[in-house]
């Protein structure tokens, strides 16, 4: 005979389970008076009789584990910490984790994009740890332990992330996702980073035009074009990197943008991780000047000058 299990919160909602051929199924939270009506319809989807409320959950019709907590979450004020499924909770705003308690042992794998994908992977580990209670049971799911699901998220991350080229990687959900490293002298750690490319050929190029200014014995993505181009400085890349994105900005300066609701030309600047809001202006460049009196005064470097300190501006 099925059982069937219900347990009561302090919202007057019950998470619903009814165990069926050895087996848990998660059915939502619902109220002790549509408690029964669930148990019946997810009797139904199984090929079961009805038992509870027989006429009732005729009328509604059978429905699946996955539909009864869909109409679950429906059917009350939702919350944030509400999930559709069992054993998934949000990954601090990242997207979502497996997270569960089995036997005294806390469970944790993150870094899945959809609240589905953790439900999976969540079904997984509980195949592996001996739980009963799953999302899909009708899933014919492969086992699978903690540090293979982690294993998998490393490798599906850098299929994502990784690059054809040497010294070259991406960062996802930016709009110019392409970055270079490089090791050398230039930084305090040996080693540096320029990104802002739209393609992973450009940061390619620039990663082999730099290694060719530092003398890196290091092999080339592109030597031909790379030396057709000439080496390039890291200061220098930059710089390429800020003029080719302020193309498609509001300002022709460094430092200045237009303020869609008064209009004016706005000039702020950020030095030592701190922002100085310069004031807005009504003409484009006497914001500008206005960031340059700021690289002055703050001492900041004086090639980021609009005006002298080499050309900074559009043409």
């Amino acid at each position: 005979m099925p059982r069937r299990r219900s347990t009561r919160d302090a919202l007057g909602r019950g998470v619903v389970r009814i165990r069926i051929g050895g087996v848990d199924h998660y059915l939502g939270q619902w109220t002790a008076e549509d408690a029964p009506l669930t148990r019946d319809r997810f009797r139904m989807h199984a090929g079961l009789e009805p038992r509870e409320v027989v006429a009732r959950a005729r009328k509604t019709g059978a429905a699946s584990a996955e539909t009864l907590r869909a109409e679950a979450l429906r059917t009350r004020p939702r919350r944030s910490e509400d999930y559709k499924y069992f054993g998934v909770k949000r990954d601090r705003g990242r997207g979502f984790m497996v997270c569960f308690n089995h036997r005294g042992e806390k469970y944790v794998a993150a870094g899945y994009r959809t609240e589905r994908d953790a439900a999976l992977a969540a079904d997984r580990l509980a195949r592996y740890v001996g739980r009963t209670l799953l999302n899909f049971p009708e899933k014919r799911l492969a086992p699978a332990s903690l540090d293979e699901l982690r294993l998998e998220r490393t490798r599906e991350r850098k299929s994502r992330t990784s690059s054809d080229f040497i010294g070259v990687v991406c960062s996802p959900n930016i709009e110019r996702p392409w970055f270079f490293y490089l090791f050398t002298e230039h930084g305090e750690q040996g080693h540096v980073g320029v990104g802002g490319y739209s393609s992973q050929r450009e940061a390619a190029i620039a990663r082999d035009r730099a290694a060719l200014h530092y003398g890196a014995s290091l092999s080339l993505n592109f030597p031909e074009e790379a030396r057709a181009l000439g080496p390039a400085t890291i200061d220098e890349l930059r710089a390429d990197i800020h003029r080719e994105r302020k193309k498609t900005t509001s300002s022709q300066y460094r430092g200045v943008y237009r303020d869609k609701r008064s209009g004016c030309w706005m000039a702020c600047i950020t030095f030592k991780g701190v922002v100085h809001r310069l004031g807005s202006h009504e003409d484009e460049a006497v914001a500008a000047r206005a960031y340059d009196d700021a690289i002055l005064r703050l001492g900041d470097d004086e090639r980021k000058l609009n005006f002298g300190g080499g050309p900074r501006v559009r043409r």
